[in-house]
């Protein structure tokens, strides 16, 4: 073909018309509540649950996802789990207690940090509702709710001990009944975890003061109760710690609140020392403040007061780091401090405990 042919043939081809728009391609949106229930689980099982409750209201599917046990499966299985504390509070001529679960509070700035802690409540059925004078203990995602006068044997009789032994399980928020104990308890006895078993000493029945401290314990595999023949099974550091009603365990180190001031126990020379210093705490020994309790929050300590006026009852709680220095110097140190309840004026006593979850 001559190069004239080729040029002729060049240009009769049919080009296609520059005036014409090619259709655009719609860009593919993805909506993140569309993907795969497993995928999504994995997801969430990675944001703290204090957000669990503002993630509940974004879709449905949400709802249920974070309701399921397959969340927490894989927030365990993915080392994601966390210390959540848990409140319960009574009130004066009131037979029943509250219970409550700190959340935190999302934001509305454009930033969108947190802007606060608070309390929510946590729903429970009437017949199991929490006791006045109980003790607790957490282990794991379970508070176990120890003796107490329930609902109508407060009411009738006024007692405020019984051999009750309920579970909460704070993954979803539902009660259990477990076995009952040999002996009627009240918030007089005290309750530790220790190698599988959950110990309790004390009661506030006269007639049982023939039993050798009255120590009971609850084996946790084979859910059943006995009798401990033998008390020295508590060591020295266990007794030193039910001995103190605020107290709580960081990292193997007790802390404790006595005489108005922080202390903790060095295990390896047995003896309590003064925390050195707790950097932007609030003066605790103010006469508003009652009562104080305090929790494990994950190497943390979670520091709970109420304080209260005429008019009302605030509970507020802090978090703290601890630092040991030079070996034998404890240093303290608030990350954060607010009031995260209030409520009425009538609260005669709180009660806190933290459930890894």
């Amino acid at each position: 073909m001559s190069s004239k042919s080729r040029s002729s043939a060049a240009t009769s081809r049919k080009d296609p018309p520059h005036d014409k728009k090619m259709p655009a391609t719609e860009p593919m949106s993805i909506s993140f509540s569309s993907l795969p229930d497993d995928l999504l689980i994995n997801c969430l099982a990675r944001v703290s649950r204090l957000y669990y409750p503002a993630l509940s209201c974004v879709t449905k599917n949400f709802r249920s996802i974070i309701a399921s046990p397959e969340i927490y499966q894989t927030r365990s299985s993915l080392n994601r789990t966390e210390k959540c504390i848990y409140l319960y509070l009574s009130f004066c001529r009131d037979p029943e207690t509250y219970w409550f679960t700190m959340r935190r509070r999302p934001s509305r700035n454009i930033a969108n940090e947190s802007t606060g802690y608070y309390m929510e409540m946590v729903p429970s059925p009437k017949y199991l509702h929490p006791a006045q004078s109980s003790t607790l203990v957490a282990v794991g995602s379970d508070v176990y709710k120890i003796g107490g006068g329930d609902h109508s044997t407060c009411k009738l009789s006024k007692r405020k001990c019984s051999y009750s032994f309920s579970v909460l399980d704070c993954r979803t928020h539902t009660w259990r009944q477990a076995p009952s104990m040999g002996i009627e308890r009240d918030s007089s006895s005290t309750a530790t975890f220790f190698d599988g078993k959950i110990y309790v000493a004390g009661s506030c029945d006269k007639r049982y003061a023939g039993y050798p401290d009255r120590v009971e314990a609850f084996d946790l595999e084979k859910q059943t109760w006995g009798f401990v023949t033998n008390p020295r099974v508590f060591d020295r550091y266990h007794k030193f710690k039910a001995a103190r009603e605020c107290h709580c365990v960081i990292d193997d180190v007790l802390f404790f609140w006595e005489s108005g001031a922080f202390k903790w126990y060095d295990s390896k020379t047995r003896l309590c020392k003064e925390v050195s210093d707790v950097k932007g705490l609030p003066d605790l020994h103010d006469p508003k403040f009652c009562k104080m309790a305090m929790v494990d929050l994950g190497g943390k300590m979670g520091l709970l007061w109420n304080t209260k006026t005429s008019q009302e009852c605030k509970i507020w709680c802090a978090e703290i780091t601890f630092e040991r220095r030079h070996g034998d110097e404890m240093w303290g140190k608030v990350e954060w401090f607010d009031s995260v309840l209030s409520t009425h004026v009538s609260c005669s006593s709180f009660y806190a405990v933290s459930a890894s979850v």
